[in-house]
């Protein structure tokens, strides 16, 4: 009777470590690296400024940094300075002209990820001033402009 109690207790065990070993780390959405896609615009679009943008990630908890989530930086025509979003939908403000624009993960601390993607689009009109939804850090000082909902 004990080598049966035994047996059940271990088959038991074996099944709560695998369930275990399948689950992917806490608040990150699922197993494996993290990725990142940008929705829309899609490549290629003609667009006004500010550009309202939707992102995808896997495999990452997004949010505000203070609260140790991840968030994203988005770049803006091979500009050092980034807008800060804390969620997978914004906007950034552009100049008219063909643009890139580079959404990077990036950690609490603001350390950035290898995980990114890019967009090319053609800015037809509107404003170059502070997007919405995020702050923007200029890339050479500490600090941030403007806090959330826009910056300089």
């Amino acid at each position: 009777m004990m080598g049966g109690r035994f047996l059940g207790l271990a088959g038991v065990a074996l099944l709560l470590l695998s369930a275990c070993a399948r689950a992917g780390p806490a608040g990150g959405g699922g197993g494996g690296a993290p990725r990142i896609a940008i929705v829309s615009p899609v490549d290629g679009a003609d667009v006004t400024s500010p550009i309202p943008l939707r992102l995808s990630v896997e495999g990452a908890e997004i949010g505000d940094p203070s609260t140790g989530l991840m968030h994203f930086h988005v770049y803006v025509g091979g500009s050092s300075d980034y807008t800060v979003l804390t969620s997978t939908t914004g906007e950034v403000a552009a100049p008219q002209g063909q643009q890139t624009i580079r959404v990077v993960l990036a950690e609490p601390n603001h350390d950035e990820t290898d995980v990114s993607a890019e967009v090319t689009v053609n800015v037809t009109s509107g404003s170059t001033g502070g997007g919405g939804g995020g702050y923007t850090r200029g890339g050479g000082g500490g600090g941030y402009g403007g806090g959330y909902g826009g910056g300089s």
